[in-house]
């Protein structure tokens, strides 16, 4: 399968990009001939977007289409995984739930128990 990257979204709607960006934009990426995209949150501020109904509208597009997300970033979490001493201490203040949560909301239903394993292996690595 070819994949969209989040290259697109930000050349498309800047950095600042929503969950109805690209929901509204999947007609386009199907039309492309893409089979799969991938999703992003730059901006911390912009969580809440995906949290409350965005991913679930992204979702229920890509189904309706037949994309598939291949790879979820969440731009703003970097920091806290460059090295072991930030992903200790500031792993919690990263926010690491939300984007976790959009992930599992929008990936099929097949890998949703892999993607909970990874949630429970960082929250193990936090816990230590």
């Amino acid at each position: 399968m070819i994949g969209l990257s989040p290259a697109y979204y930000i050349s498309r709607f800047t950095d600042e990009f929503t969950p109805s960006d690209v929901a509204g934009s999947l007609n386009d990426i199907a039309a492309m001939g893409y089979g799969g995209f991938q999703l992003e949150v730059f901006h911390r501020r912009n969580l809440k977007l995906w949290l409350e109904g965005g991913s679930q509208r992204v979702r229920q597009r890509a189904d309706d289409l037949n994309l598939k997300p291949t790879q979820f970033v969440a731009h703003f979490m970097l920091a806290a995984f460059a090295n072991p001493q930030n992903l200790n201490s500031g792993l919690n203040a990263a926010g690491y739930r939300g984007p976790y949560d959009i992930e599992i909301v929008c990936r099929p239903e097949a890998v949703r128990q892999q993607y909970s394993e990874g949630r429970a292996f960082v929250e193990r690595l936090l816990s230590k």
